[in-house]
């Protein structure tokens, strides 16, 4: 099983940003299964204009990695997972790079916690847009890949200055996850009441006892804890059939200026719209819905 990236990853910013700053995670916990992560780049992009974004800067080659930080401290989520630096990954096979990408892979040997990677940006950003395109994810019992989103500082601690989950999947889900967790008085309901049509395509998830969790507080109500408000994308966006088909890309837009919204897009390999696979100025307004609207 595999999480690998072909294709280009843009991270859009805005120069002038001022809002609490957070940081690109990839994360692969250990699954009962081997696990490969492979992105061949990932890239930075500033407006132009309202919806529209110019890449400046890259993320790719050999030196991806000097622009990564390896996680190694316990799991928070207390996983079956040994966090490794990057030395002892290296040496292990668990990431490198590659002709057409990179890879990062949890071991399938041993007994306890299997050595998995878990790496966060060394830059900050405070909105923007963020696009991936994936061969292939991990599925199957134990897993859980995620491409995520959070800040903190030693004054604001989690999840003081939130979290977005842009895609998360465990075991054998066939759809992704995107999610919010914030703290108090961040509830999507409140907002639905103003909106005459449904701003995205996918659905809610559920909470605890079935309702749509449309609350990002952590501790929210009849939700489970720390479920924060999560929407499932299409069919095939995660899981077997997600790989079969080659994978998809994923966008996400961070937007505080203009809306104040968060919106995440998928396409299957193959029908990503021509402004994305031109990787040169992307422009949201012209992708129609998508599938999370936070």
């Amino acid at each position: 099983h595999a999480f690998r990236g072909g294709g280009c990853t843009w991270i859009g910013i805005d120069r002038g940003a001022q809002a609490a700053a957070g940081k690109v995670l990839l994360v692969h916990p250990a699954p009962c299964v081997s696990v490969l992560m492979r992105a061949s780049c990932l890239a930075t992009c500033v407006h132009t204009a309202v919806g529209v974004y110019a890449r400046s800067e890259s993320y790719v080659g050999a030196d991806f990695f000097s622009k990564w930080t390896f996680f190694t401290d316990p799991d928070p989520t207390k996983g079956f997972v040994d966090y490794v630096s990057q030395e002892i990954a290296e040496g292990a096979g668990l990431a490198k790079v590659t002709a057409d990408g990179i890879l990062m892979k949890s071991d399938d040997q041993g007994v306890g916690g299997r050595r998995s990677v878990r790496i966060t940006s060394e830059t900050e950003y405070s909105r923007g847009l963020f696009v991936v395109s994936i061969d292939h994810m991990p599925t199957g019992c134990g897993t859980w890949p995620a491409f995520w989103m959070f800040g903190e500082d030693a004054q604001h601690v989690w999840p003081r200055w939130g979290e977005y989950d842009i895609i998360e999947g465990v075991h054998r889900a066939t759809k992704v996850m995107t999610s919010l967790h914030t703290g108090p008085d961040c509830d999507q309901a409140e907002d639905e009441v103003h909106v005459a049509a449904s701003p995205f395509s996918g659905t809610w998830a559920g909470g605890e006892f079935g309702q749509a969790s449309k609350n990002c507080d952590i501790n929210a109500k009849d939700q489970w804890h720390n479920q924060g408000c999560s929407q499932l994308g299409p069919e095939a966006s995660m899981g077997k059939t997600f790989n079969s088909q080659g994978g998809g890309t994923f966008a996400s837009e961070w937007d505080p200026d203009h809306g104040h919204h968060i919106k995440t897009w998928f396409w299957p390999r193959g029908t990503e719209p021509a402004d994305v696979l031109e990787r040169l100025h992307p422009d949201p307004d012209l992708w129609g819905r998508p599938f999370s609207y936070l």
